[in-house]
């Protein structure tokens, strides 16, 4: 489930170009998107 989420945030970025995320820093990203990524990862299903 995690690469599905970082394959998205890439392809929102660096091809297609979705504002915010085209724009924002490495940081601000970390923060949007940090709480996505470690619910995944710790989450039991």
């Amino acid at each position: 489930m995690v690469n599905v989420q970082i394959l998205g945030l890439a392809v929102a970025r660096y091809i297609v170009h979705i504002e915010p995320i085209a724009s924002a820093s490495v940081d601000e990203l970390a923060a949007m998107f940090g709480p996505l990524v470690q619910q995944c990862l710790t989450v039991k299903q």
